[in-house]
């Protein structure tokens, strides 16, 4: 049995093997779709972020890499950035709660991708 194409007499195995081929292609579509994005810079200044697999010191990040955190956007991180220079490190990740805005969520979204480092907070 020989395929002759799409205009001989063999239409039905043609439409098949296309109906694969698209549902093959929408499938890793699909796949390419649902895997996280890692972004390693900021498209403003190029300021890196730390990977998801290191931490961020609170009482060294700078607003840009704060933002990488979830729930923390550009008038956060400042808010957080002028708390710290204000009012000195941070001793604690509970210490965060005294910037305006952020409460118990945001400090338990944000502790798996923190610390505060124990040299600054001894100052």
């Amino acid at each position: 049995m020989t395929a002759e194409g799409p205009s001989g007499a063999m239409p039905v195995q043609w439409a098949a093997a296309a109906g694969v081929l698209l549902i093959l292609a929408c499938a890793m579509a699909w796949l390419a779709a649902s895997r996280p994005i890692h972004v390693s810079t900021m498209a403003t200044g190029s300021a890196p972020i730390a990977p998801p697999d290191m931490r961020l010191d609170l009482n060294a990040a700078s607003a840009a890499q704060l933002q990488a955190l979830p729930r923390i956007g550009p008038a956060m991180a400042e808010r957080i950035v002028a708390d710290r220079e204000a009012n000195g490190p941070f001793r604690s990740l509970e210490d965060l709660q005294r910037v305006n805005g952020v409460g118990d969520r945001t400090v338990e979204l944000i502790a798996p991708h923190v610390f505060v480092s124990p040299a600054e907070a001894g100052r």
